[in-house]
């Protein structure tokens, strides 16, 4: 196979994670997410995963910002994330607490980029991140 010179001069970096059922690029601000119903290892995630998973959600929300996701779609939508951090870091978690809140930050990100076309790459990013994380909460708890 040949590379052309143009294909010479791209610079490409991949950042993959591979979380309970996501496998992806993560907080680049670029690339596609790949979920897919099982995990890639066969294991149920971890509590320790979930939170990554939350993070990463959270530094995907920071650069959506950086690339015209409307600040108060990023505000509301961070409020819902980092409850649901923090109820995932309790001793006990409430899953149905956790899944609640991943549902209203998905709600937001979809009526929110309805209307802004330049966000709706963005929120393709990290509404099937979101609903992976969901999925990965009923297995963790």
């Amino acid at each position: 196979m040949s590379i052309t010179n143009q294909d010479q001069n791209k610079t490409t970096f991949s950042n993959n994670t591979i979380l309970g059922n996501i496998i992806g690029q993560v907080h680049t601000g670029s690339g596609d997410i790949t979920v897919f119903h099982e995990s890639a290892s066969g294991a149920v995630p971890t509590k320790d995963e979930l939170l990554l998973a939350l993070r990463t959600i959270s530094r995907e929300l920071e650069l959506a910002r950086q690339q015209g996701i409307p600040e108060e779609i990023v505000d509301d939508t961070m409020i819902e994330i980092e409850a649901a951090q923090r109820e995932a870091r309790k001793d006990e978690p409430k899953p149905r607490r956790i899944i609640d809140r991943l549902e209203n930050a998905r709600a937001m990100l979809i009526e929110g980029t309805k209307v802004v076309t330049a966000s709706s790459t963005v929120a393709e990013r990290l509404i099937p991140l979101i609903e992976s994380t969901l999925r990965t909460v009923s297995r963790v708890f």
